[in-house]
């Protein structure tokens, strides 16, 4: 296993465990931790190069999640926004030839 790998694998399981521990001491609904697991897993299936780009596209669906099914606007923007700054940073990753690491 690729030390890449390794650290990819291991910050999604973090991400889980963040997400599993919420679940359980807040007591969160289980469509919001569906919508949170994907949007941590979704970005591991494809190749380091386009980690962010996916990962800015989750994260405009849960920010999507956010607005249509709970009606928080606040958070749904904040997360649309960071979404797309995640897309802008993944666009720049794929035209810079230094980050082509797989």
């Amino acid at each position: 296993m690729s030390p890449l790998l390794k650290e990819r694998l291991i910050s999604t399981g973090i991400q889980l465990a963040i997400i599993a521990g919420l679940w359980f001491a807040v007591g969160l609904v289980w469509q919001l931790v569906a919508v949170l697991a994907g949007a941590a897993v979704i970005p591991l299936l494809f190749p380091y190069r386009y980690e962010r780009l996916v990962s800015g596209v989750a994260l405009l669906g849960v920010a999507a999640f956010f607005y249509f099914w709970g009606g928080w606007v606040n958070v749904a923007v904040l997360l649309a926004v960071i979404g797309v700054v995640m897309i802008g940073f993944g666009a720049w990753r794929l035209k810079s030839p230094s980050e082509a690491r797989e």
